[in-house]
C-alpha cells in the first residue's frame, strides 16, 4: 500500500471518530444514531475516487 494513501486513510479514520465523538458529546447524535457514519463513507468513498481519477491522469501526463 502507498505509504501516501496509508498516511491519508489513518488521518480521515482518527479525524472522522473524533468529529463522531464531539458530536457524541453534544448529544447531537441521539435521534441518528443509525445513519451517523452513512455521510462519512460517502466522503470517504468520494475521496478514494478521487484520489484514483487524479492519479492515473498524473501518471500518464508524466509519461
Amino acid at each position: 500500500m502507498n505509504k501516501k494513501k496509508l498516511i491519508f486513510d489513518s488521518g480521515f479514520i482518527l479525524s472522522a471518530g473524533a468529529i463522531l465523538i464531539i458530536l457524541d458529546e453534544l448529544e447531537l447524535l441521539e435521534k441518528f444514531t443509525g445513519f451517523e457514519l452513512i455521510p462519512l463513507l460517502i466522503v470517504y468513498y468520494f475521496g478514494q475516487f478521487i484520489e484514483r481519477k487524479t492519479s492515473t491522469k498524473l501518471e500518464k501526463q508524466s509519461d
